[in-house]
């Protein structure tokens, strides 16, 4: 379940039904402050967006922090802050940070966690591309480490995994039962070989994100989950589970119509993803690798249409911020 960002108990109502395309690209350059996709003399190596919705004070200092640790790590890189529509201010909070290694996007209102990665991921020029959490649940000393392990080995993905025997949590007794139900639900629906779809961490290659991305279109917490079964689907295969700790938080609760959310995106991906094969009947024969590509691969080609949110019953739905099931 998504730890939510309201002020009371961690839960907000679901956000507008999303706009077609045209209005999302208007949207993705409305308000953006810093160098939007700057030139450079050479590629960076990484790129990492931090959706936040009404952060609060949590904002600074997870970006300086994250700041500070990316510089450590010696790569080239790039953060890209996305404010979901925030309305408490935060995003004045860092705007002495702004400049070549912190951009900030800010969306006209707020669309779900999954817009605003969608958005922030686009913009991305990183050779791995990945995100992590406002809240500082998750330290940002984990996507160092990250970099340094995607710099080291090349998979395909990086995933935080609160499954991880080397990872330490504590989640409230009902939030550890849905998400051992939600789990099991994943494999049995999609036959996934990935434990933990929803920790709030995740680094993957460029070529997977530009590949998957287009094909995904759930803007709640469940895009995570979606994004990870497109590029799955798509014979990227090499996901590398790593341990993570997350902080406590005495405030996280988990609502009746936040279960519900999950279920009924839950549904959405096997939908558009089994049942109606729009991914698998785009793959040509040439499509499928023999191997997870590296980033030095071919894989261009025309982008591929997204999937339509209206084609599965009830719509689209929206999902909260925060470190999910």
């Amino acid at each position: 379940m998504p730890e939510g960002t309201s002020d009371s108990d961690g839960e907000r109502d679901a956000a507008p039904a999303r706009d077609a395309a045209p209005a999302r690209d208007t949207r993705r350059d409305a308000a953006p402050r810093g160098p939007a996709a700057p030139r450079r003399d050479a590629p960076l190596d990484l790129s990492v967006v931090v959706p936040f919705y009404n952060p609060g004070d949590r904002l600074r200092p997870t970006i300086v922090q994250l700041l500070s640790e990316l510089e450590d790590t010696r790569q080239s890189f790039e953060v890209i802050a996305v404010s979901d529509g925030s309305t408490d201010g935060s995003a004045r909070s860092v705007d002495d940070l702004v400049g070549d290694r912190l951009r900030v996007i800010e969306l006209d209102r707020n669309y779900g966690k999954g817009e605003a990665l969608r958005v922030g991921m686009s913009s991305a020029t990183g050779g791995y591309i990945g995100f992590i959490d406002a809240d500082g649940d998750i330290a940002p000393s984990f996507m160092a480490r990250f970099a340094e392990q995607a710099a080291r080995d090349h998979p395909d993905g990086l995933l935080g995994s609160k499954n991880h025997p080397d990872s330490a949590i504590h989640p409230a007794p009902v939030r550890r039962l849905l998400s051992v139900v939600w789990q099991s639900l994943v494999k049995l629906l999609f036959q996934f070989p990935v434990s933990d779809s929803q920790a709030g961490i995740k680094l993957f290659r460029q070529d997977v994100v530009r590949r998957a991305l287009p094909l995904t279109s759930l803007t709640g917490f469940a895009f995570d989950l979606e994004l990870l079964v497109v590029a799955h689907d798509l014979g990227y295969t090499d996901f590398v589970e790593t341990p993570i700790e997350i902080a406590e938080r005495d405030s996280s609760t988990v609502s009746l119509r936040t279960t519900w959310r999950m279920l009924t995106d839950l549904g959405v991906i096997f939908w558009r993803t089994r049942v109606r094969s729009k991914v698998r009947d785009r793959r040509s024969p040439a499509d499928v690798p023999h191997r997870s590509p590296r980033s030095d691969d071919d894989v261009s080609g025309p982008p591929a249409d997204r999937h339509d949110p209206t084609d599965v019953p009830g719509g689209e739905v929206h999902g909260d911020h925060g470190t999910a099931l």
